[in-house]
């Protein structure tokens, strides 16, 4: 991220909103990271040595970013010269980057390009969009304390609204004969898998309250119960009977030696 600010958040205009467009190269914005992803993040930020974001939040990366000036041939706005500040060099490619971050609970609203009217429509995105998507970040400046705060406010697509395409094991498949029929959404697919582990919870918990599992029931340890075997068979005879043993034991006399 950019170091050498010359503008600070506390010079900025709360409500005041600055466009900045490029090819989107990483998002999530159709629901907020969150839970376990949460957490999976957080060591991931750890690792690669960037600010740890500790609430959900939802984000949009693009590359080749241009802050769109409000007025024409004058001279750049505090939060113009910000939002320029806040482009910075990916590592890894070299290319000029741009993040927009919402911790909000409400996620960010989409608007989508219309070609026959030319307006840009609302829409309720149902799973991530596509990278490389010509987009128009709308960062939205907000007051706050100690210091102000930038977020993500919303997002302009700027062409045919595409979704991310995973990887389909189906595609492959399907060249050696197999045939599919219902293909389930992926996030159905998780919505219920959690379904049913939450229905697995319920029951454990459920088990574990009835005599008729071994849960609920208290289990005490049982205790061994050690008796003398009896036996029918008389005890042999002591060869020493006494004769030759002192207290301390057996007594030896050489000359009962036998060779």
């Amino acid at each position: 991220m950019a170091t050498n600010r010359t503008v600070t958040t506390n010079q900025l205009k709360p409500n005041t909103e600055v466009l900045v467009r490029g090819k989107l190269e990483y998002s999530r914005l159709d629901k907020q990271i969150s839970g376990e992803k949460l957490i999976e993040d957080q060591k991931s930020r750890k690792m690669r040595g960037i600010p740890i974001i500790n609430r959900p939040y939802t984000i949009a990366t693009i590359s080749a970013p241009q802050v769109l000036p409000k007025n024409q041939g004058v001279q750049k706005s505090l939060e113009e010269i910000y939002m320029t500040e806040s482009i910075y060099t990916q590592k890894a490619s070299g290319k000029y980057m741009f993040q927009g971050i919402n911790k909000g609970n409400r996620l960010p609203n989409v608007y989508e390009l219309n070609p026959t009217t030319g307006k840009y429509d609302q829409v309720v995105l149902k799973h991530n969009l596509a990278n490389g998507l010509d987009v128009t970040l709308v960062m939205r400046v907000f007051e706050a304390q100690p210091n102000n705060g930038v977020t993500l406010a919303s997002v302009l697509i700027n062409e045919p609204l595409r979704y991310y395409q995973a990887y389909d094991a189906t595609v492959e498949l399907s060249k050696y004969g197999f045939e599919f029929g219902t293909i389930l959404d992926p996030d159905e697919v998780e919505k219920q898998q959690q379904e049913v582990k939450f229905q697995n919870d319920e029951d454990l918990n459920d088990a574990t309250m009835t005599n008729d599992s071994p849960f609920g029931q208290e289990v005490q340890q049982a205790q061994p119960s050690f008796q003398q075997p009896q036996s029918n068979f008389p005890m042999p005879e002591n060869p020493y009977n006494g004769q030759n043993v002192q207290n301390n034991g057996i007594r030896y006399t050489p000359q009962e030696r036998n060779y």
